[in-house]
């Protein structure tokens, strides 16, 4: 009878080199007074990432295989511009009653990823390989304002009043390709995509505290969310002619949910005791 042989001994080859360069122009400023205060800020960053690996294992010969060997290859590069601006006011009442926070910003990003990447796997005279080529590119931006507005009142006890907003939409999409023609390739594919992706969110939250006496106190927090999101793929398939059903998607998320808690505390020199309870509630 022949006799397999179940061990597998091979040598190995690495061989990696990357390298990295990027840069970023920082604008900081603020002013305060004694009523309101200001401040501002633009961040622009950039970065480019290029990098090549290779990788090789040639397997000693047993009685399977005389000869096998494994070789991969990665080369790519990887752009980013990013541009981040953002700022906030402050307003103080001259009697510290009432404060207003307002805080708007914007964000625009834009990136570019291109790269090859080879497989090949020979088996004695079996051989097998694919180059796969691709070239991405996206951009999108994201909008956000956010505000709180904070009272105090004196009328019959300690009494605080906070209601926070926050409204945030992103926009964005891409396009590229991806080939990869090879006869010999097991993954054969000429596809061109196009992208695109939309998202609203609206947070809201309003806060009601106080105390009641010396040593009793309570606190109610209301807390609505709205999301809506949207984002769809076409993929082409150029060698068939026809739309790629596994790389194309078109879905919408919408949810609402609500949430409210309460708790009650006492404390005094000695002792302290809280309790707290919540609901929830998610309609999609």
């Amino acid at each position: 009878p022949r006799i397999i042989s179940t061990i597998s001994l091979s040598q190995n080859e690495n061989m990696s080199l990357n390298k990295h360069g990027s840069g970023y122009f920082l604008l900081d400023g603020s002013k305060k007074s004694k009523k309101i205060n200001y401040s501002a800020t633009l961040l622009s960053i950039y970065s480019d990432y290029e990098g090549y690996s290779r990788s090789e294992n040639r397997y000693y010969p047993t009685a399977e295989y005389v000869n096998r060997l494994s070789e991969q290859l990665h080369d790519y590069r990887d752009k980013e511009f990013k541009l981040d601006i953002h700022g906030s006011v402050t307003k103080t009442s001259k009697n510290k009653v009432h404060t207003l926070y307002v805080s708007p910003s914007i964000e625009y990003r834009m990136n570019r990823n291109e790269g090859y990447n080879m497989v090949a796997n020979t088996t004695d005279a079996l051989s097998n390989r694919s180059d796969l080529h691709y070239d991405k590119n996206s951009a999108g931006y994201k909008v956000a304002v956010s505000t709180s507005y904070k009272t105090k009142f004196k009328e019959g006890g300690k009494r605080n009043l906070e209601v926070y907003l926050r409204y945030h939409h992103n926009d964005g999409g891409g396009d590229g390709w991806s080939v990869d023609t090879l006869p010999t390739s097991t993954t054969r594919q000429w596809l061109t995509n196009e992208s695109s992706e939309v998202g609203d969110m609206l947070d809201t939250s309003i806060r009601f505290s106080g105390r009641m006496g010396k040593n009793w106190g309570y606190n109610v927090l209301y807390s609505p969310t709205l999301n809506i999101s949207r984002a769809e793929r076409l993929s082409w398939d150029e060698l068939m002619m026809q739309i790629d059903n596994i790389n194309t998607y078109l879905y919408q998320n919408d949810y609402f949910t609500q949430n409210i808690a309460a708790s009650v505390n006492y404390s005094n020199k000695d002792h302290s005791l809280m309790t707290l309870g919540s609901i929830g509630y998610i309609h999609k």
